[in-house]
């Protein structure tokens, strides 16, 4: 896409995932890449020639604090995330397939370690764009989240994977669904969707 851009418009191009965390493409191997990233390029130029230019061109940012929990991590040691690292890591090691169990661990240990425990300090963003308002969130966050915020504020876009990517972002409701995206694609309590959700929509109101 950054590629087509450059070469069709002559300026950078930048690309943002959107709530694509529990949507699976059509076509993603051989030259889907290349062919979307036409399409995607082509799209841009189409809007350069029909949309009228910003005159009140409006940049202003907002970054926000959040705290996330780890369920599976609350009330362990140090020495006990450890001790079961190893373990796992031991098992890892006599097989020749992947050890699952040990790659979702080894995440769990790499969060407790950079954090000191089961909570954290995350960081939300909002860019204002002119008339568009990007929220932008360290998941890969579910198309009900996108849905949801742009209902409350149709000029509001939700970029995933932004200043990080801690793990798969649901709403509570998904988690009866099933899926790898909430079974062993997140770590986070159940609730932080919703939470996340209704922060982002009050600050919206007085950004």
């Amino acid at each position: 896409f950054k590629r087509y851009v450059q070469q069709e418009l002559g300026c950078p191009g930048f690309f943002m995932l959107g709530t694509a965390g529990d949507v699976v493409p059509m076509r993603r191997n051989g030259t889907s890449r290349r062919d979307i990233g036409m399409i995607l390029a082509s799209a841009v130029k189409l809007h350069d020639w029909t949309f009228r230019k910003a005159e009140d061109f409006t940049l202003k940012t907002a970054c926000e604090t959040f705290e996330v929990v780890t369920p599976k991590l609350q009330n362990v040691t140090a020495e006990e995330v450890e001790s079961t690292y190893q373990k796992l890591l031991s098992e890892a090691e006599k097989q020749d397939t992947f050890h699952s169990e040990f790659f979702l661990y080894s995440l769990l240990r790499g969060f407790y370690l950079e954090n000191q425990g089961a909570t954290a300090e995350l960081q939300y963003q909002i860019l204002q764009l002119g008339g568009k308002k990007l929220v932008m969130l360290p998941f890969e966050v579910f198309t009900v989240i996108g849905t949801k915020i742009r209902e409350a504020d149709p000029n509001a876009v939700v970029v995933s994977c932004t200043g990080g990517s801690e793990c798969y972002l649901p709403l509570q409701e998904d988690f009866a669904k099933g899926g790898y995206e909430t079974v062993t694609g997140t770590r986070l309590a159940q609730d932080t969707g919703d939470r996340l959700l209704a922060m982002v929509i009050e600050k919206l109101k007085t950004f």
